[in-house]
């Protein structure tokens, strides 16, 4: 039978298994599991007719799986000494029958949780006969086994805390963290990495995370060095059977923001001169918190100007003073101070470029103080003009003023040696005959073409119609623009674009010489050209209805760089023209998949093909009662459009419209549109295409919308802190109120319960799990079991402490929280019925004071130690600081036992030894008195004996039981005590000593 075959019919056998006169029975359930070890008690089954009649003769064999819901997380079953299952489809854990019946051995779950298993019967050709389910049971967290993983580190950046921080838990055989561990260390370090590299923390504990809850969460961990291959090393002081030591998985650490400027060289490091370039050049990096130079940032930059300014001085050239980043690096040049002046210091301030501009940031840093020296002689500098002279030799009225100054214009004051002579200088008219010959010099001609600085710094490089494209024409030689006819036209540089040209700027037509001619392109509708530049260097550059003429008159030479060559117009810039629409080419939402409900807003971009600009404020249709509403985003590709959930909305899915011409909607046709971005003074005559339609949310999110309030679906004792027990005065109980959605609490939660006491908020808000605590106080009235107290036991309202009490709301998370969460119990089980939980507020007393059996019946001698033990009614502790001391009364001899042992358990141990004098022959004259302070203090005994409880608060009754005339400690003189004490050695002096220092001393001084 072919495996197709089988399969098909194997299918039609569980659909009609009922015409099989085969079942299957389980006769042993699982019991007593725990995570990643066998069942303690292994399943068997046995098959049986319909009638339910034993058939050993039955050949087959019986598989064994989870009976999962098909959306379920897989979980397998498996089994020792098999591979392990790795799918659904893995079917191999199964068991031959026997004599018709199957004991399972070595099966077992990893998971904790609750399951049930599904035992399929395959007779001897594989066909299914008979499938049964058995009864639910648990597998529980077994003991602390082996070291285990919750969150590997990730998302690192030089010299910033990795993003997702390592947390690891001690786990059982099956990869369960054992939450009951609350001891132990997890230390960190590096593994591998970079020759030199360290791991570095921001946290107060350092590499050593403490084990809480059966978890150690590693915080402020960081690297510095960029690098690939990182790992990191985790041990436990933990004894463990498994692994106490893992080692993570590699990790790359990648360039940070810029977070610091670095100084390689100074203007300090060299000498300075007014008016001439820095000897050392500034050179700065920009790097990351960890150091790591942002070599991947070509577009950012730093500006240099004055820190301390004491001459007032000025940098040049001023259009140096900023450079961009070369792979994170700065060199800055020909930078040069004018005025002279001792201790200037120059500061360095980065620019981030964000995609569109320079921004300024407050990323900073301060050079080294250096001076500015006088240079050498330069020129001669005229500090005041002669004037109110007469002739016939007669000396001016004002007498000139010169200075011999340095390049900066800096006074050479130190030169008192050099001599300055003034010559008259005759008119060239009165003596002179100059005859100006320029037949042979060359005409001016052009020497590059390019795009205007503001097009060459713009981040586009596809331009539209509506642009405005400045090129400048740049001449060895000044020319001059003349018309040689009245509204004649202009100069124009004709363009490879079909029917384009750029026409001269007025500011060129002012009959100024200058060097630079400046034309306008402005981009029409029907102009397009992957790689703008001019037709051809002969005949591109058109006179029309003016000249350009050189400084002699003559004509210019306006032939153009050859196309292509580093001179031309396109070597200056890759620019492109097209007339093309901007359309719409994705749509995303900036939230996880996931439920959301009233009150959430959800952000929506459109992204577009090309930079638009909006008019307006557009809609965006969705599959929901109401659009999503522009926001921002005008000026680049993508387009932000808010969408707030109200109430009453419900969708399985949200997505955007799926009608066929589905478009963005623009209110008023007139006033809102959206159109192509452009850097003229209007609008862009194309408009973007709205339309959307065959265009949806990714797949990946999917996005439901819920209004729906949440309920309270269970509350009940939490499990780790609060199991069924008797509680006392200053104990803790926690309870977990479990709603269907996860909820915000904004003031307080407060859960009355029968016994009057009240459970106030504790932690949870933004999950679906709130926790809320009750202490026990004094005077709580009692109950059996306790619960809460009713229906309307849950209230959203803050009375801690006794104060006026202050409403507060629990809603359903959401950006701005609408929607109130329905706080009535009525569908909701009372932990009374299910846990045992009891409420004992009795003060702990005393019950009884008796000798330990060991001792009863004995006769003491000197320096035997005798136990006396003081039952309570309940577990007490004391200070171990501080312990107690018990009075004894014997032979009406007052005595003082110390504590030795008991702390925590109903029964205080106290220890006294036997003295000279302690003689007794009646046993009942052996007496207690009063449990009293190490001070002897009987009366202020407050703390010295509470009840056993979380908080340590109760103290016990020290009072009922005790006087100070004392009580036999034995209740009859057979279960007493006799002292003798007659045989011991008589007391002798052992050794005399004085406080008081070796030396001599005088009459009257102590000794």
């Amino acid at each position: 039978m072919s495996l197709v075959l089988q399969t098909i019919v194997s299918l039609l056998l569980i659909a009609f298994s009922a015409a099989w006169n085969i079942a299957l029975e389980v006769t042993n359930q699982v019991d007593n599991a725990l995570g990643g070890e066998p069942f303690s008690t292994q399943p068997s089954v046995i098959v049986n007719d319909k009638k339910g009649e034993h058939q050993p003769s039955f050949e087959g064999r019986v598989a064994v799986q989870l009976n999962q819901h098909p959306n379920e997380t897989f979980e397998p079953v498996w089994k020792e000494g098999l591979a392990f299952p790795t799918s659904s489809a893995d079917t191999h854990v199964s068991q031959d029958v026997i004599h018709g019946r199957v004991d399972f051995n070595g099966l077992g779950i990893n998971a904790a949780g609750n399951y049930q298993l599904r035992f399929t019967l395959y007779d001897e050709h594989d066909l299914i006969m008979a499938t049964t389910v058995g009864d639910n049971f648990t597998v529980s967290v077994g003991e602390m086994h082996q070291l285990g993983f919750i969150t590997q580190p990730e998302s690192a950046l030089g010299g910033t805390e990795f993003g997702i921080q390592p947390i690891l838990s001690i786990q059982d055989r099956g990869g369960n963290t054992v939450e009951s561990i609350n001891e132990g260390m997890i230390t960190v370090s590096l593994q591998n990495g970079p020759e030199g590299s360290s791991l570095r923390s921001s946290d107060a504990a350092g590499f050593v995370a403490p084990i809480k809850d059966g978890l150690a969460a590693f915080k402020g961990l960081f690297l510095e060095e960029a690098a690939v291959e990182y790992s990191l090393h985790f041990t436990t002081d933990l004894i463990l059977d498994g692994t106490n030591q893992l080692t993570s998985s590699t990790f790359s650490v990648g360039i940070g923001p810029a977070a610091q400027i670095h100084i390689v060289r100074d203007v300090s490091n060299g000498s300075a001169i007014g008016g001439k370039a820095f000897a050392s050049q500034p050179r700065v990096e920009v790097k990351d918190a960890g150091g790591n130079v942002l070599k991947f940032d070509s577009s950012s930059a730093v500006r240099i100007s004055f820190y301390y300014n004491p001459s007032h001085g000025t940098i040049s050239p001023v259009d140096q003073t900023t450079e961009l980043l070369d792979e994170g690096i700065v060199q800055f040049k020909r930078l040069a101070i004018d005025k002279a002046g001792n201790g200037y210091r120059l500061k360095y301030e980065f620019l981030h470029f964000d995609g569109t501009s320079l921004q300024d940031t407050s990323i900073a840093t301060i050079g080294s103080y250096f001076n500015v020296d006088i240079g050498p002689p330069h020129r001669l500098s005229i500090l005041r003009h002669s004037s109110g002279g007469w002739a016939g030799n007669q000396p001016f009225l004002i007498q000139p003023k010169v200075a011999i100054v340095d390049p900066g214009g800096n006074v050479i004051s130190s030169d008192s040696s050099s001599i300055v002579t003034a010559h008259l200088s005759p008119s060239l008219a009165f003596d002179s005959k100059v005859i100006i010959n320029t037949a042979n010099d060359a005409v001016s001609s052009i020497l590059f073409i390019e795009f205007a600085q503001n097009i060459k710094e713009d981040g586009r490089s596809m331009y539209g119609p509506g642009d405005i494209i400045h090129i400048d024409v740049i001449f060895d030689e000044e020319v001059t623009v003349f018309p040689f006819v009245d509204n004649g036209t202009p100069p124009r540089l004709m363009l490879n674009a079909a029917g384009a040209y750029a026409e001269i700027v007025d500011e060129s037509l002012q009959g100024l010489p200058e060097s630079k001619l400046r034309f306008e392109y402005l981009v029409q509708e029907g102009h397009s050209q992957l790689k703008l530049d001019y037709l051809s260097s002969e005949t591109s550059l058109v006179r029309n209805d003016y000249t350009i003429e050189d400084a002699f008159g003559r004509d210019a030479d306006l032939v153009l760089p050859a196309l292509g060559l580093g001179a031309s117009l396109s070597a200056s810039k890759k620019l492109e023209i097209s007339d093309k629409r901007p359309a719409i080419k994705s749509i995303d939402v900036d939230v996880p998949p996931g439920e959301y409900g009233a009150g959430n807003v959800l952000n929506f971009s459109v992204s577009f093909d090309r930079e638009v600009v909006v008019f307006g404020v557009p809609l965006l249709p969705l599959n929901a009662p109401m659009p999503a509403t522009y926001t921002h985003g005008s000026g680049t590709t993508t387009l932000h459009f808010d969408f707030r959930v109200i109430e009453g909305y419900n969708l399985d899915r949200l997505d955007v419209s799926n009608q066929a011409h589905a478009a963005l909607l623009l209110p008023s046709p007139h006033d809102d549109m959206i159109t192509l971005l452009t850097n003229g003074p209007s609008p862009s005559p194309v408009t973007a295409d709205p339309r959307f339609g065959g265009i949806s949310v990714p797949d990946s999110l999917d996005i439901a919308i819920d209004t729906t309030p949440p309920t309270v679906t269970s509350i009940s004792p939490q499990a780790l802190t609060t199991p069924d027990g008797s509680y006392a005065v200053g104990d803790a109980l926690t309870f977990e109120v479990v709603f269907d959605k996860p909820v915000e609490v904004n003031k307080g939660l407060e859960l009355t319960l029968t016994n009057g006491g009240v459970a106030y908020y504790v932690a949870g808000s933004g999950t679906e799990t709130i926790l809320v605590e009750y202490i026990v106080k004094e005077h709580d009235d009692t109950s059996s079991n306790l619960g809460y107290m009713n229906t309307k036991s849950l209230i959203a309202q803050n009375t801690e402490g006794g104060r006026v009490p202050v409403t507060g709301y629990v809603r359903r998370v959401s950006s701005q929280p609408t929607t109130n969460a329905i706080l009535n119990l009525e569908n909701v089980s009372n932990f009374a019925d299910s846990h045992a939980i009891q409420i004992d507020t009795e003060r702990a007393r005393m019950l009884n004071v008796s000798f330990e059996n060991s001792d009863e019946g004995r006769e003491l001698i000197k320096g035997d130690f005798v136990t006396i033990l003081v039952k309570f009614s309940a577990p007490v502790v004391i200070k171990e600081y501080s312990p107690p001391l018990l009075g004894l009364l014997i032979n009406e001899t007052k005595r003082w036992a110390t504590y030795s042992s008991g702390s925590g358990s109903s029964i205080l141990q106290f220890c006294y030894q036997i003295s000279i004098g302690d003689d007794l022959t009646s046993p009942l004259d052996f007496k207690y008195t009063r449990v009293c302070t190490v001070g002897r203090d009987c009366t202020n005994t407050d703390g010295l004996v509470v009840r056993l409880s979380e908080r340590l608060t109760f103290d016990a009754n020290l009072s009922i039981g005790f006087a100070d005339e004392g009580f036999p400690i034995a209740d009859s003189p057979e279960r007493g005590v006799t002292i003798d004490t007659s045989q011991a050695a008589a007391s002798t002096v052992v050794a005399v000593t004085t406080s008081k220092a070796s030396g001599t001393y005088g009459v009257g001084e102590m000794k």
